[in-house]
């Protein structure tokens, strides 16, 4: 994935007067908030957390019914070039969910089921490599990158358990 890109997207988004109100609308549904006013008791560090910005760029709908990356990538606000265009709406290809690591490769990636939606993707990842065991379940969003997947977003919550069949069956 092309450093920054995310966080200029975000940038545009945070910084801009005319996606106050809808960013405001963000942070009072993200955190629960009754109103306006309770919005100051939501610091800088809270509204900027990685779990808050994972959710209002893929998961969060404008009042236009599109996610913030879609919205970003149909107006270009940014003017970037295609190769850049095409980089963001590839991310807009992803999936959240609860994953079941099926196999390791350790440095290079790891094969995955999402216990929801029944889909397996090969993702190419380092870091959890190292961290992950096979039949281990973690929370984490999963996204096209060009011609391969990544765990993209937030740092996953992982837990370090397994379901046996039977209870597979019957939570999923």
């Amino acid at each position: 994935m092309r450093k920054g890109l995310v966080g200029k997207i975000l940038d545009y988004y945070f910084n801009s007067e005319i996606f106050r109100p809808e960013f405001e609308r963000a942070l009072k549904e993200f955190f629960d908030l009754e109103d306006i006013a309770s919005l100051s008791n939501v610091s800088k560090t809270e509204a900027k957390t990685s779990h808050f910005n994972e959710w209002f760029l893929y998961d969060f709908k404008l009042r236009t019914g599109k996610s913030p990356l879609e919205n970003f990538c149909e107006i270009n606000p940014e003017n970037w070039g295609n190769e850049d265009i095409k980089a963001a709406k590839d991310l807009s290809i992803n999936e959240y969910g609860l994953y079941e690591v099926l196999e390791i490769h350790l440095g290079t990636g790891i094969k995955i089921l999402n216990l929801q939606s029944k889909n397996i993707y090969d993702v190419q990842e380092r870091q959890a490599t190292f961290q992950l065991k096979p039949g281990f379940i973690f929370f984490g969003r999963v996204g096209k990158v060009d011609d391969y997947w990544e765990l993209i977003g937030s740092d996953s919550l992982m837990l370090p358990i397994s379901f046996t069949i039977r209870a597979k069956k019957f939570i999923f």
